[in-house]
């Protein structure tokens, strides 16, 4: 409803898709995404205007600002993989679940191994996790089996507001298929519960 009193054509993009445009006379590039799992707008704009433009955006009642903590609980409800926790320069896009932006034709830098990975499979798998009890799990906890041997670590961990309960992403041994596994935080034994990902179900606008 804002983005179509600010910039008609902006707010008939679909999902991924961007335009070169202005809001009231300030040049901008608006895309319809965000990582958050949600329908929304991403708004690129000279430094010199975006006080302007943040203001703007706030004099609407349907908006209200929210910082970066809320983002990372609504990506982690999605069971989006962000750069330095469910992928970086030791942990591949195959292992992140993020096949669906590779190519095997063409040669880049690691190539080598993803190509590998594709074709035999990776030797880490992420999953989703429901958190036992109230305390929470945050990233590098290891998670053991129930034969108390190591099979993975916490990528991503933090409560989610929508399901009211903790939950995680982690990076475990591709053969295990264990429904339950476990984590210890000071002195305390935490149970988690595999879960398909995501958590809550995507809703960007896609027709």
């Amino acid at each position: 409803e804002v983005m179509q009193k600010l910039c008609l054509a902006a707010s008939q993009l679909t999902f991924m898709h961007a335009i070169e445009t202005e809001i009231n006379g300030m040049a901008c590039i608006i895309s319809r995404s965000g990582y958050t799992g949600e329908d929304g707008f991403e708004i690129s704009i000279a430094n010199e205007h975006a006080e302007t433009l943040a203001k703007l955006l706030l004099s609407f009642e349907q908006v209200m600002p929210i910082g970066l903590g809320a983002r990372d609980s609504l990506r982690l409800e999605a069971g989006l993989s962000l750069y330095g926790h469910e992928l970086k320069e030791t942990i591949t896009p195959v292992e992140a679940g993020l096949n669906w932006v590779l190519r095997g034709e063409n040669d880049y830098i690691g190539s080598t191994t993803i190509k590998t990975q594709l074709k035999k499979g990776a030797p880490l798998k992420k999953i989703g996790l429901i958190v036992d009890g109230k305390i929470p799990v945050r990233e590098n906890n290891d998670i053991f089996d129930i034969n108390n041997h190591k099979v993975g670590t916490i990528t991503s961990g933090g409560f989610s507001p929508n399901l009211e309960k903790s939950i995680a992403m982690a990076l475990i041994d591709h053969n295990n298929d264990d429904d339950s596994f476990y984590t210890r935080i000071r002195k305390h034994t935490i149970t988690l519960h595999r879960t398909s990902l995501p958590f809550i179900k995507h809703r960007y606008h896609r027709n």
